[in-house]
């Protein structure tokens, strides 16, 4: 729906708009919602059932004011338990030879794009059920992104053979390689992991208008893919950790701080990839279009519905007028029609039958005739089928569905009246 973003209250031009009144059409604030008797927000000045407003979740979550909330998933005692573990298993593997670095590698991509696919869906990243993924993940997205951040990788293997040396500070190829995944990796996340009609590989010479079309979201997800890079220089810059020829000669304990700091700077750009996808949906083509709505205003309604008073001779001529053009118990006929065809079958006694005939008006979706269907069906269960119960669930389903009427009316006087 168009023009959402910016659409206030009739009432209060200062709240956002999230409901509208198809009845008396008025726009409405969570002030001006109240909540109707079977739970459905209707509205508070006409107690008619209101509409709910959707928007895409890119308006209604815009990214400046999001991103930090999606890192909310790393500040717990769980996540940050499990991020240890993990960086402990990735640097005693990194510590064990080339064909060990090779599979640590492997894993640290699978982890960081079952980090981006959870976050995507809304799911903790860090719930250790997650590497459950890995299989699905090692065949899709990380060979997705591999395609365009993969020559800068290929680039730091060859300079840290596999892990068998470190590549010192001054390394020009170190530095290059290292600019480039700061770069090409944080969009090559977000491209690999989009899941539906957008999903495409993130080719080197596809990522420009892939930039271009991430703007200014991508500078957070750089800040991260830089720390991470950067503690991959302290721990050995592009090499694992080595006791015997890191060029800082640390020790496994002072080793496991910049390898933490890495797997923390790779789980925080896992989230904010993930999160950019869940927020941008549609735009990028991840997931279907109809998902991608949510409600424009996630208060709940706080407004009160206060049904008008009736005349008492006014309700009486109504009920005569509407609700009994017959009295049940003549064979008076009256015009047929759907409802005066089951009223002539039940004034010959046959009120089961009649019964049935007004079940199958109600059964219809927005019948013509649904309400005053309801209020006859529910007196043929109370006055002639003997099921009060029956009758007043019947009568509680029209105050309910066709609140403000003058069927609810007659409705609530019934109930009023049973105590």
């Amino acid at each position: 729906m168009t023009g959402l973003a910016d659409m206030h209250c009739g009432a209060h031009p200062a709240l956002p708009a999230g409901w509208s009144c198809p009845s008396c059409e008025r726009i409405l604030c969570s002030g001006c919602t109240a909540v109707g008797v079977i739970g459905v927000p209707v509205c508070a000045a006409c107690g008619h059932g209101v509409a709910t407003l959707y928007v895409t979740r890119a308006e209604a979550f815009p990214w400046a004011e999001s991103w930090p909330r999606a890192l909310g998933w790393m500040w717990t005692k769980e996540a940050m338990g499990l991020l240890a573990l993990f960086a402990v298993v990735l640097q005693v593997l990194l510590s064990l030879g080339p064909s060990a670095w090779v599979a640590a590698r492997v894993l640290e991509a699978g982890w960081l794009s079952v980090t981006v696919a959870r976050t995507s869906a809304a799911m903790n990243p860090f719930d250790p059920r997650a590497f459950g993924e890995l299989p699905r993940v090692l065949r899709g997205p990380v060979p997705r992104w591999l395609a365009a951040a993969g020559v800068p990788l290929l680039v730091a293997a060859w300079l840290s053979t596999l892990g068998s040396r470190a590549v010192t500070w001054g390394s020009v190829g170190a530095w290059a390689s290292a600019l480039a995944l700061v770069g090409i990796l944080p969009p090559a996340l977000v491209v690999a992991g989009l899941e539906g009609p957008g999903r495409a590989v993130a080719w080197p010479w596809a990522l420009p208008e892939w930039i271009r079309r991430l703007g200014a979201d991508l500078l957070p997800l750089h800040a991260f893919a830089a720390v991470a890079v950067g503690m991959e220089f302290v721990d050995g810059t592009l090499a694992p950790f080595s006791a015997g020829d890191m060029s800082l000669e640390l020790s496994y304990v002072k080793a496991f701080i910049p390898r933490f700091l890495s797997v923390l700077s790779l789980a925080g750009l896992g989230c904010l990839a993930g999160h950019l996808l869940w927020t941008r949906a549609s735009g990028l083509g991840h997931g279907p279009a109809e998902a991608d709505r949510v409600p424009r205003v996630r208060e709940a309604p706080s407004g009160t519905y206060v049904p008008p008073a009736r005349d008492p001779a006014e309700l009486e001529a109504e009920r005569a007028r509407r609700y009994a053009p017959i009295d049940l118990e003549t064979e008076e006929a009256p015009a047929e029609g759907p409802v005066e065809r089951a009223q002539r079958v039940a004034a010959q006694g046959d009120y089961a039958a009649a019964a049935a005939l007004l079940w199958s008006v109600v059964a219809v979706p927005g019948a013509t005739d649904g309400a005053r269907a309801l209020v006859i069906l529910a007196r043929l269960h109370v006055e002639r089928l003997g099921e009060p119960r029956l009758g007043e669930t019947l009568y509680r389903r029209v105050v309910a569905e066709h609140p403000g009427t003058s069927a609810a009316a007659y409705a609530q006087a019934r109930l009023d009246e049973d105590g």
